[in-house]
């Protein structure tokens, strides 16, 4: 008899203890500000970062003004570096494709790979004038960041490279190209900026106050913003490369994202600095912390957070560029590239099923 009273309280007390546990976990989702979170995202990080991108197209574009007025190679390696800079900047907000940047297709004009470099050089050798407005009208293949890396990176020697914008006969038309495309890719980021301001379309206040989980409401817009960038990490700038998906499976440097400027380890590693900033950690108000609220616990976004960091430090570690790398140290790229697989797969499972976000099909993973 005594027993059973004792089984029967241990009972009671368990129970207890679950309602306990589930009620916390209920009232600490409940007490999550949602708005509050995507405003911190929005405020924090996808403002400042478009201003900073825009004033340093605004840079790109007074140093290639430069270059084109006195081609040496001091002034091509000065406009190299600023491109390199402008590209740290974009790569950290290249998974915001969503609302403004999918608007009259911003996005995949400012960055579309690879280039078609036989069109480019046809429109350089052909009669039609070159200015900003011929270069809106031409496919995103031949225009935007990418052919600009083209223009300032596609011979590795610099002397050669300024004999392009000098001595060769299509040496005007060449700096025409170059200049009209970034004053296109200038114009593009404006609008992106406006769109976003307050002073503008405010998609900032409209993002931020739509907390619906669903595909329109902005814990789904970033949901899916990280989760495709790090399918896009993984599959399209490392895996192709690499060689995972040829029926060979032969590495091959002319699928790297970054090929004439060897650039792709920084702009992969800016990337994933994005991924950061949006999902952050259990106590800074981003992704992961309204993750906790939702899970009671923080181990599923430390076990995030620590796996972004992970690969963060595997990617700074390297001195050589990914195209280099590939040959010399395939396993280290091998183990970069099995990380940022299984950060999708917790991203697109565990994070996606939590949330109750459904996961869009990515249009930029590599297919």
């Amino acid at each position: 008899m005594t027993t059973s009273i004792i089984s029967n309280s241990l009972k009671v007390l368990l129970l207890c203890l679950a309602i306990t546990l589930v009620g916390n976990s209920c009232k600490k989702q409940q007490d999550f500000d949602k708005e509050i979170m995507l405003n911190t995202i929005v405020e924090d990080y996808v403002l400042p970062k478009l201003t900073a991108l825009l004033s340093q197209v605004n840079a790109l574009e007074k140093a290639a003004d430069s270059f084109v007025l006195n081609p040496t190679t001091n002034t091509l390696e000065q406009t190299q570096q600023t491109w390199k800079e402008t590209m740290e900047t974009w790569s950290q907000v290249e998974m915001l494709y969503f609302g403004p940047g999918r608007d009259n297709y911003r996005y995949l004009k400012l960055d579309n790979t690879p280039v078609n470099t036989v069109s480019i050089e046809q429109s350089i050798s052909g009669s039609t004038t070159i200015d900003s407005a011929t270069i809106a009208n031409m496919s995103s293949y031949t225009k935007g960041l990418a052919t600009v890396e083209y223009l300032l990176f596609s011979i590795a020697n610099s002397s050669d490279l300024v004999d392009l914008y000098t001595t060769n006969t299509t040496a005007v038309q060449r700096a025409d190209y170059l200049t009209s495309t970034i004053k296109n890719a200038k114009k593009l980021i404006e609008e992106l900026v406006s769109e976003w301001s307050p002073n503008g379309g405010n998609y900032a206040a409209e993002l931020s106050s739509n907390t619906s989980n669903k595909t329109l409401g902005g814990i789904g817009r970033f949901s899916n913003a990280i989760i495709h960038i790090t399918q896009t990490m993984a599959r399209k700038k490392i895996g192709k490369p690499l060689g995972k998906e040829a029926a060979n499976g032969n590495i091959n440097t002319e699928l790297l994202e970054s090929k004439y400027a060897d650039y792709s380890w920084e702009m992969i590693l800016n990337n994933l600095r994005g991924v950061q900033q949006i999902f952050g950690t259990n106590d800074n108000n981003r992704l992961g912390a309204y993750l906790s609220s939702i899970v009671g616990n923080d181990e599923l976004t430390n076990n995030i957070a620590t796996q972004i960091t992970t690969i963060e430090a595997a990617i700074v570690a390297r001195n050589s560029s990914l195209k280099i790398d590939l040959t010399n140290d395939t396993a280290a790229v091998e183990a970069i590239y099995d990380q940022l697989k299984a950060l999708y797969e917790i991203l697109s499972t565990d994070m996606a099923v939590s949330f109750e976000v459904t996961v869009l099909t990515n249009t930029d993973d590599g297919d």
